[in-house]
């Protein structure tokens, strides 16, 4: 059922033919009208210039480079080299196989970095008012670099710090769990 208009309705050819009996159709005749043509020729003013800071010189300038454009004839196409074209557009230029995939490589955190990182978050495991944030162990860290136990390139980002937090943390609840069922398997 459509809104506002009711309920579906079966018609049959001969139940058309009996209402069309009583109506006559004709063909609709539209009312129109031609097309005037403007007495007056579009113009657009030219926007005067109230910037100081543009100078004669440099509208004289556009002024030519402006002409000079016009006066090029960019259709045409013979007095263009071949070879520029082909220094632009290299045959293949956009194949898939022909793009520069080359990204810089992931820099892994250290193993003396993942260690000191491990210890941080066991600490806060053992005991919770201890935890440390993405921030802090960030900081930790800058201040072991300061300390020279570190080099200052082994330091990740922050955000880098973070994602190892979530990756470590649903690993460390996976052997957890794993841990608790062998345990009640035992028992």
């Amino acid at each position: 059922i459509l809104p506002g208009i009711g309920e579906w309705k079966k018609w049959s050819p001969a139940q058309i033919k009996k209402i069309q009996k009583g109506r006559k159709n004709e063909k609709p005749n539209p009312e129109y009208s031609i097309h005037t043509e403007s007495l007056k020729k579009w113009t657009l003013p030219i926007v005067a210039s109230e910037d100081d800071s543009v100078t004669n010189d440099e509208l004289l300038e556009l002024d030519l480079l402006n002409s000079s454009l016009n006066s090029m004839d960019i259709t045409n196409v013979v007095g263009s080299s071949r070879k520029q074209i082909h220094d632009v557009f290299v045959s293949g230029w956009a194949l898939k196989s022909n793009k520069n995939h080359k990204r810089e490589p992931w820099k892994r955190i250290s193993k003396s970095v993942k260690h000191l990182l491990e210890n941080m978050f066991h600490t806060g495991t053992a005991n919770p008012n201890n935890k440390f944030s993405a921030q802090q162990m960030y900081e930790e860290l800058v201040r072991r670099v300061q300390l020279g136990e570190l080099d200052e390139n082994d330091v990740p980002k922050i955000s880098t710090i973070q994602n190892w937090i979530t990756g470590f943390s649903r690993k460390w609840k996976e052997i957890m769990a794993i841990r608790e069922l062998e345990a009640r398997e035992n028992e």
